[in-house]
């Protein structure tokens, strides 16, 4: 009854309208760089069997390497995506979407019981979570290292903001269940 909808609406509707005209562009473009990824690994994977079957032969190879090495410098380039508007996300998901999309972005509700109860407020990883919108918001460097080098991320130059829309209740139940976190 607090019309939080209807204000989030007032405020939020262009760059909602905005951010699924993105969206649907977004899946258009994922479709033809799954194309031509497909088309690039296969004739990868022809050249480095080409490749195996000269060297298992003891014939040259040269002219194999070099065509390998410039193919490697063709891979297509996956598009950068241009959601702005996150609502339901983990800590993981936030930083790749900021990583592989728009810079700046921003998680939207006008039900925040979708963020404060979702998978990345749980106690296993609220503080991760908090800490990961922190520097967001604040515009810091986010770093990102797991065992699988390919997978690390440095984030720079990003920045989230947060307009969330609930009422009293869900509020308390999120500060008191975070154990004081949230607050500070």
């Amino acid at each position: 009854g607090e019309r939080k909808s209807t204000a989030d609406k007032a405020v939020t509707q262009h760059l909602s309208e905005l951010d699924k005209q993105r969206f649907l562009a977004d899946a258009e473009l994922q479709k033809v760089y799954k194309t031509e990824l497909d088309i690039w690994t296969a004739e990868r994977d022809g050249l480095l069997q080409a490749l195996r079957y000269a060297t298992k032969n003891g014939e040259p190879t040269v002219n194999t390497k070099e065509e390998l090495k410039q193919l490697d410098h063709q891979e297509p380039e996956q598009p950068r995506a241009k959601n702005l508007i996150y609502e339901d996300t983990t800590p993981e998901g936030l930083i790749k979407a900021m990583l592989d999309g728009c810079p700046s972005a921003g998680i939207f509700s006008n039900e925040a019981g979708l963020v404060f109860g979702s998978h990345g407020m749980n106690s296993e990883s609220l503080k991760r979570n908090l800490a990961t919108l922190n520097k967001f918001w604040e515009g810091g460097e986010v770093r990102s290292t797991r065992a699988d080098t390919k997978n690390n991320k440095l984030l720079t130059g990003r920045r989230l903001t947060l307009c969330l829309a609930t009422q009293e209740s869900t509020v308390k139940d999120f500060f008191e269940n975070s154990r004081g976190l949230a607050r500070g």
